[in-house]
């Protein structure tokens, strides 16, 4: 009973493809950390034109780049305290006590990640990752704010292009 009810656990609370903290999860856990005052950056992550992948080279194609991206997530230095895939294409990662520079380097490699889609005859289409980030502090109230602050600096990401990133100001830009 207990394996069971472990395993119903696990999969309420993870994707199931890359087996990263799905979004409600991600969200208990996020707000759990900001109420003991963390403080560091969100970066939102989408994979470009991920949707024609899916269209063109087919499931099987699309969950492998899935699964390579998050395994390259897990290898980032430093490493983020907490991952989630929110929804198809859309990644979050929370990096503790980095500032400006540290999470733009991060932004930069992630966006310029070597993913490629394969498909099963063997065709490879490169991939890019546009990256919103948002700096916060122990006032961020709340993980659905950060998270819209994320989708708004993720949106003007992809605005500037195909693996472009784009640092969150407060001001709405």
């Amino acid at each position: 009973y207990r394996q069971v009810e472990r395993s119903l656990m696990l999969r309420a609370e993870h994707d199931s493809v890359t087996g990263l903290y799905n979004r409600r999860a991600f969200k208990r856990e996020l707000d759990a950390m900001l109420a003991h005052g963390l403080q560091g950056a969100l970066l939102l992550c989408e994979i470009d034109e991920f949707h024609a992948v899916n269209a063109s080279a087919g499931h099987d194609c699309r969950e492998r780049a899935l699964v390579a991206f998050a395994r390259h997530v897990g290898n980032l230095s430093p490493g983020p305290a907490l991952t989630a895939r929110l929804g198809g294409d859309d990644f979050a990662l929370i990096f503790p006590d980095i500032g400006p520079a540290e999470a733009d380097a991060l932004a930069r490699g992630l966006s310029r990640v070597a993913l490629h889609a394969t498909s099963d005859d063997g065709v490879r289409d490169p991939l890019s990752v546009s990256v919103g980030i948002v700096l916060f502090d122990g006032l961020a109230g709340g993980a659905d704010n950060l998270l819209a602050d994320g989708e708004i600096a993720l949106a003007q990401a992809r605005a500037k292009g195909h693996g472009a990133w784009h640092l969150y100001s407060g001001d709405g830009s």
